[in-house]
């Protein structure tokens, strides 16, 4: 894989990629494994660099105190031709991770640790500022498509509602 078509690396010059990967450790993880699990505490950000897995959400209603834990919806399936990285989210802030994330094949991962970033960032405030905008594109990109489905969906729930009460 070329690393300048990763898209956390968009705008970096070569010997800054290098900087980011001499951070990094790499992670082999087998068909079916869970590399993310929902809910868990993580600050890791995880590279695809080889292979395909899905992005999956709990879908769950809340009655009350009663929770109802329906089954897992896959929101996307990210391949490591497109240049993708996961669990920003926790990466740049302290949360629990939103969704699980699943190897559909056999991948090859780059992990950086936050830790390891915010060091890294502090003696190379360019790079610091180009992985955080990139990341925040990427985000935003991710935002409004989230929008959009909702979006979707709540027009369908509409249509349905109003057919049934005809």
């Amino acid at each position: 894989m070329n690393l300048e078509n990763i898209l956390l690396f968009k705008g970096l010059g070569k010997k800054q990629i290098e900087k980011m990967l001499s951070v990094a450790t790499t992670k082999e993880i087998p068909a079916g494994e869970i590399i993310i699990q929902e809910g868990e505490r993580g600050s890791s950000l995880y590279i695809l660099e080889k292979g395909t897995v899905d992005i999956l959400k709990s879908i769950m209603l809340k009655m009350g105190d009663y929770i109802v834990k329906d089954k897992m919806r896959k929101l996307a399936r990210l391949e490591a031709e497109m240049g993708v990285f996961f669990g920003e989210m926790a990466f740049i802030g302290e949360d629990e991770r939103s969704a699980t994330v699943k190897a559909v094949t056999d991948c090859t991962l780059s992990v950086i640790h936050r830790e390891d970033f915010e060091k890294l960032a502090e003696g190379d405030c360019e790079l610091g500022y180009v992985v955080i905008k990139n990341i925040a594109e990427t985000l935003s990109h991710r935002l409004k498509q989230a929008n959009e489905d909702v979006a979707k969906l709540t027009t369908a729930l509409s249509l349905a509602l109003s057919r049934k009460q005809k």
